[in-house]
Order: structure tokens, then C-alpha cells, then sequence
């Protein structure tokens, strides 16, 4: 059984990897509009039309260029969906945090097992300060090579992993270390806490009868607009940003992401723990904030795969009582981290 499944998971690879004729034939209403074979492929398998995926990437792309949400057709802002307007108008610093909308798996988030402790956001800040350790006036304050995430657990074993890596960057010495900071608080809220988990019944059979993974965004940009002020608006400076991807290089398609799902979340816990830094580092002056999504599609949903019963948060199946299914949260209370995020 293991060894067809290892076969099975292979085959899947390569087949990723190296696209069939047929694969790319029956893609091409994608890919004639400029869509790589891997978006393509999740479009086709989602029924995302051609038009609507053209219209996703084109909104992401914009997004992450700086062009204001409001014209962005199919962007969702989380400021305008709760009628926030900025209290300085054009004029104030502003933190937009931009969330990718391709699903990854990252496996579980925390596990203590004898002396030793599993910590998945724990583990992604320690990544991010590698990549970017730098000092100011040595080079370039992080480098482009990637940075494994080892023994990441998904649906057939523990040997995958998920690759971080900083896509772009311009990290001003006043807040490196908070754009640092507040990429790992999205990426921590987005994973321990939000309904971007999902389990699975059946996982492993002779070791354990059900285990808990979470989802998260392929990428996660944060920048400041307004850094100095008036003479950002003459667009001759590059706005002071971190933005991060991660690749998971196994084979899994369970679970959902909810680009969406998460700004709420996003919006009540590092806005209000990471904002009053953001002010401190601007001389006490009032900071705006923003969380956004190319569009509002989520990806990925809780369909049984065959092998796993595969249950997300609302099933009645749901065990959220340390039962059946092994627990992976530091949440004395069960699905409520509220009280445990160390964001020092």
C-alpha cells in the first residue's frame, strides 16, 4: 500500500512538473490569455472561467504594484468593506498588508513532544530573520535564496517541506524589524487561528487515528505608504515593503484558504498590536491599515480525498476537544487563541 502510494505521489510530480501535451492543449483557454500551467491548472479545476482568472491575476499584480484597491476590479479592501476611512486622509503613514489567494500547505503549527517543541510560526520568523539578517551598509538586507521549512506532515507522510523565500524588498533601518514582524503576525494568525484549517480522519491508521493541519497564503507582502510623507506622491521612491512566498513541495489538495476569511482576523489582531509601532517609529503620528485580497474566491474546500475523511471547522465531526484527533494548538480553549499570541 505505502509503496503504491509513493508511486502514485511520484507520478504526480512529474506530471507537475512536466506538463503532457494534453495537459497544455486542454489548458490553452487559460494560457492564451498569459496564465501559467500551474494557475491554469487550478483555475480549470476549480471552474474558474478563463475571464475570471485573468481578471485574478491582473488584480493581484496591481495590488502588489500599489495601485489603490478601489480601482481594482475584484479586489476586496478590509477597510472599505467595514467603512473605515483613513483618519489622515492621503496624508498619514498607511500599513497595507496584500495576501495571495494560492493555497499551501504548511502542515501543523505546534507540537510538543517530550523536551522537544514544534513551533510552525516560531519557525517561519526565525527563517525571515536569516534571510534578512543583514546589518545596514553591508549589502542588501536579505538575499533571494530559499529557506526550508523542514518535516512538514501532509496527507501521506512527514518528509516534505515548505520552501519561504523573499520575493522583494526595501527595508528602511526605522522599521525593518516591523515589517519583519508584522509579515510573521499575518502568517501566524492566518495559521493557528482562522478557518483555514481543516483535519483529517483516517491519517496515518496504525499511528493515529485523525491529525490537524492548517493552509496558509502563498504570499504575504506589507508595505507603508506614505513613508515621507508628500514626496512619496512625486513616485520617484520605492515604498518601504517585505513581501514573502512560500512553496510547498509536496502533493496535497485538501483543506481550504480563505483570503477573505482571514482580513477580519488580520484587521482586530495585528492592527491593534503592531500599529502603535508602526506610530512610535513615525514620532507618535497616526498610522493607517489595510488588509487585502485579489479577489474573493476561495481556494480549496473540505471534499473527502478517498483515503481521509477531510472536515474543516462547522462539521459537526469537527473533534475540537483533544479526542480522536491530535491537537496542534498552543489554545488551552480549543480553537480560541486569543490570549496566546506573543507578538513581543
Amino acid at each position: 500500500m505505502l509503496l503504491n502510494i509513493l508511486v502514485a505521489v511520484a507520478l504526480a510530480l512529474q506530471a507537475l512538473a512536466y506538463p503532457s501535451e494534453h495537459t497544455a492543449t486542454t489548458l490553452e483557454p487559460w494560457t492564451e490569455l498569459g496564465i501559467s500551467l500551474d494557475d491554469a491548472a487550478i483555475f480549470a479545476a476549480s471552474g474558474t472561467t478563463p475571464q475570471d482568472g485573468f481578471q485574478i491575476i491582473e488584480a493581484e499584480r496591481a495590488l502588489f504594484n500599489g495601485t489603490p484597491a478601489h480601482v481594482v476590479p475584484g479586489a476586496v479592501s478590509a477597510a472599505t468593506t467595514m467603512g473605515m476611512t483613513n483618519a489622515g486622509g492621503e496624508a498619514n503613514p498607511k500599513v497595507i498588508i496584500t495576501i495571495g489567494w494560492r493555497r499551501q500547505h504548511v502542515g501543523f503549527t505546534w507540537k510538543r513532544d517530550g523536551g522537544y517543541t514544534y513551533d510552525l510560526a516560531g519557525n517561519f520568523l526565525h527563517a525571515l530573520t536569516n534571510i534578512c539578517a543583514r546589518e545596514p551598509g553591508t549589502g542588501p538586507e536579505c538575499h533571494y535564496r530559499a529557506v526550508e521549512l523542514k518535516d512538514i506532515y501532509y496527507n501521506v507522510g512527514k518528509n516534505a517541506a515548505v520552501k519561504v523565500n523573499v520575493e522583494s524588498f526595501k527595508l528602511p533601518v526605522r522599521v525593518k524589524a516591523l515589517l519583519i514582524r508584522t509579515v510573521w503576525a499575518v502568517f501566524k494568525e492566518i495559521t493557528e487561528c482562522d478557518s483555514s484549517r481543516y483535519q483529517l480522519r483516517n491519517f496515518g491508521k496504525k499511528h493515529e487515528a485523525c491529525r490537524e493541519f492548517a493552509n496558509s497564503a502563498d504570499i504575504i507582502d506589507v508595505r507603508i505608504e506614505n513613508f515621507r510623507g508628500p514626496e512619496d506622491k512625486l513616485g520617484i521612491y520605492e515604498q518601504p515593503h517585505l513581501r514573502v512566498k512560500l512553496n510547498f513541495n509536496g502533493v496535497t489538495d485538501e483543506g481550504p484558504f480563505d483570503c477573505v476569511g482571514t482580513q477580519s482576523l488580520i484587521w482586530d489582531k495585528v492592527r491593534s498590536r503592531m500599529i502603535p509601532r508602526f506610530s512610535k517609529a513615525f514620532e507618535g503620528s497616526p498610522v493607517d491599515f489595510d488588509v487585502l485580497c485579489p479577489t474573493s474566491r476561495k481556494s480549496g474546500g473540505c471534499e473527502d480525498d478517498g483515503d481521509h475523511q477531510v472536515i474543516c471547522k462547522g462539521d459537526p465531526r469537527w473533534d475540537d476537544k483533544d479526542g480522536s484527533c491530535t491537537w496542534h494548538d498552543k489554545c488551552d480553549t480549543p480553537g480560541n487563541c486569543d490570549h496566546y499570541l506573543d507578538y513581543s
